[in-house]
């Protein structure tokens, strides 16, 4: 726009001279054209913006479109992977919560691992909480002295290495070597560095050489608590042997598994990502495969 004001712009009666008026009347007209040639572009330039508005406005309205369109797929192929995925001894009480499907917000893309799978393993996980008497599961009716169950909860009270951070395979790079520039404590430092890692290594050596020999036979899922239990103790000897934390071998055991006993394998360690303990894994995996009145039918 043009600038107004006294001082930044003549005005047409300071252009009127009444001894020359034909040249006043020429220089008010072409000042007239000049403020008529701005307003023109100005208006092209508002006439761009708008285009460019509109614009982005359809690209908002397409892009919404097609988030709802993923929205709906990522809750319905969530559902069926729920029904498909559910336990069939989930036991069916009014205490339980409904599952609810909640749809992923907006402003980014749809999770494939919605919160129905992790609602359904939570409202499990409640069930395991409740009171012995108010839900029946497979692993709550084994006596506390079984075979079985001394199994599944090994020698010891609890697996402590689960509560450290446990690396897995995050090995790192070699350290880095001494320089003449380096002072004494940066050099001990270094060479403490160094035996940590040439000490895993040669762990890591050992562990992979390990794992070839002698692993646990593949269980299917099949509900013999005899042949549970022997792939239980398989595991944790075998564990223990390989010198692998807890969380390296829940992982390494979906290896020997196959059938059912893979898909909750699937479900709750590669999808759901959970962190069990060895006593944890075990009894989940109980309560996935056998049938609550399992105990009952021996």
């Amino acid at each position: 726009m043009l600038p107004r004001g006294e001082g930044e712009s003549p005005t047409l009666d300071a252009m009127w001279d009444n001894e020359n008026p034909c040249l006043s009347l020429q220089l008010q007209n072409a000042y007239l054209h000049g403020i008529h040639q701005s307003y023109s572009v100005y208006a092209q330039q508002l006439n761009e913006e708008i285009g460019d508005l509109q614009g982005q406005v359809e690209e908002l309205c397409l892009k919404e479109a097609f988030w709802k369109k993923a929205q709906d797929e990522a809750k319905e192929a969530c559902e069926k992977r729920r029904q498909e995925h559910t336990p069939q001894n989930m036991p069916n009480s009014d205490s339980l919560k409904p599952l609810t499907v909640e749809a992923p917000k907006a402003s980014g893309i749809p999770d494939k691992k919605d919160k129905a799978t992790q609602l359904a393993r939570e409202a499990l996980a409640e069930v395991k909480k409740a009171p012995r008497g108010s839900y029946h599961l497979a692993s709550a009716a084994l006596p506390h002295m079984s075979a079985l169950r001394q199994a599944m909860q090994g020698d010891d009270l609890g697996d402590p290495d689960l509560s450290s951070k446990d690396s897995d395979s995050d090995f790192g790079a070699e350290p880095e070597s001494d320089h003449d520039s380096d002072s004494e404590g940066t050099k001990r430092a270094k060479r403490l560095v160094r035996r940590k890692y040439h000490a895993k290594l040669t762990q890591l050596k050992y562990q992979q050489g390990f794992l070839k020999h002698e692993p646990p036979f593949i269980y299917k899922g099949e509900c013999q608590a005899g042949l549970f239990e022997k792939w239980v103790r398989e595991v944790r000897e075998w564990i223990k042997r390989g010198r692998l934390t807890t969380q390296q071998g829940i992982k390494l055991s979906g290896k020997y598994l196959a059938h059912s006993a893979y898909n909750f394998f699937e479900w709750d360690i590669l999808d759901l990502k959970k962190r069990y303990t060895l006593s944890e894994y075990f009894e989940s995996m109980f309560d996935y495969l056998f049938p609550p009145d399992f105990h009952m039918q021996q």
